[in-house]
């Protein structure tokens, strides 16, 4: 025990421990001043990130939002998309439709063509046959013009004499006209055997053949009738053909624009070769 000795500070380092501990108090309190500065810039970095969180929130909804849109339009997308479909399917069967009317409408244009045709050969040979029943009656009136001209030459001659004779019968105008027209049937018979008895007319008649004479007089006979179909069926029918040609014309043309248009239709080859091969019978 008597070796123990106690060792006690000297004072310049109680003093130099003095100052440590008011130096390390006052750091301490030097901290404890900064400590609410710093938590106030944390709390303006909380605030910060608070808003950019509350920003990149806004920004998802708004993505959320446009991605419903999209999803909204994708679904009305399809929608149309069907609607679509549908309407194609209606538009290949109006198509089908369309081109079993325009091959209807090609037969019937055809078969049209052909009574056309048909009335118009008719026509054609009712024309050549009216020309050579108008060339006889020129003809029978070249014939007929020369008899009159002699008629009336004999008739001048004898004129005054059957008036003087009609005055001095004290005749009635009814009568007179019946004595007149007598008389004129007597000298157109005497004219006919005057005219039998001529050269020329002997030349005539044996060149003219009785059947020819009666057809002559039968077609004279008939030239009201025929003057009446001429103008009541022929010329109608040849007025009308220069609107009909035009008019099958123009049913052509739109019948081959109907089957161009058809044709150029996306997947009607298509539909077609697959309506061949189901109309096709089972082999």
């Amino acid at each position: 025990m008597a070796d123990i000795q106690l060792r006690f500070p000297s004072a310049s380092s109680l003093v130099g421990s003095a100052f440590r501990v008011v130096e390390w108090e006052i750091r301490l309190v030097r901290e404890w001043l900064l400590l609410p500065a710093r938590v106030l810039v944390l709390l303006d970095d909380a605030e910060d990130i608070v808003q950019r969180v509350r920003g990149l929130l806004d920004e998802v909804d708004r993505t959320v939002r446009a991605i419903d849109g999209i999803v909204a339009t994708a679904a009305e997308t399809v929608d149309g998309v069907r609607n679509t479909v549908a309407r194609a399917n209606r538009v290949v069967d109006g198509v089908a439709d369309t081109v079993s009317a325009a091959d209807g409408i090609v037969g019937r244009v055809g078969a049209t063509v052909d009574s056309a045709d048909g009335v118009v050969a008719r026509v054609g040979a009712t024309v050549d046959t009216a020309d050579d029943l108008v060339l006889d009656a020129g003809g029978l009136i070249e014939r007929v013009v020369p008899l009159v001209d002699f008629a009336e030459s004999a008739v001048a001659p004898i004129k005054p004499v059957v008036e003087a004779l009609l005055r001095d019968a004290d005749l009635d105008p009814d009568t007179a006209r019946l004595v007149a027209t007598r008389l004129i049937e007597v000298l157109a018979w005497a004219d006919k055997m005057i005219r039998l008895l001529d050269p020329i007319a002997d030349e005539v008649l044996g060149s003219v053949d009785p059947e020819e004479v009666k057809a002559v007089v039968q077609f004279i006979d008939h030239l009201p009738e025929l003057g009446q179909a001429l103008e009541n069926d022929v010329m109608p029918v040849l007025a009308s053909l220069d609107t009909v040609a035009p008019e099958v014309h123009q049913i052509l043309d739109v019948a081959q624009q109907c089957l161009e248009a058809v044709a150029g239709i996306p997947g009607f080859q298509l539909l077609r070769r697959r309506g061949g091969e189901n109309g096709k019978p089972d082999s």
